[in-house]
């Protein structure tokens, strides 16, 4: 089963795309590592403040997919450099 989620996060702090990317780059590697996910940012590139990150995973089970999504959405929401604002997941 392939499991595909997206996120849109605010970075209230960042006021360049350098600042941005210095938010973003530890946070896409963390999960990376960390829950064995592909993340990518797709959308908001150009801007310094709003990032939209989707993430793929597989997994033999819904329910650890599920599991595994909350598990990233709880390491996003509390780090205190960015701001979740809006997450979809689906279970493909």
């Amino acid at each position: 089963m392939v499991g595909w989620g997206e996120v849109e996060i605010i970075i209230p702090g960042s006021n360049s795309l350098k600042s941005k990317r210095h938010v973003l780059a530890p946070i896409m590697v963390k999960l990376k590592q960390t829950y064995n996910v592909s993340v990518c940012e797709v959308e908001g590139q150009d801007t310094w403040q709003r990032a939209i990150l989707q993430l793929a995973i597989v997994g033999t089970s819904s329910e650890i997919l599920h599991q595994a999504f909350h598990s990233i959405l709880k390491t996003l929401e509390e780090n205190p450099r960015i701001a979740l604002i809006r997450q979809d997941f689906q279970v493909l």
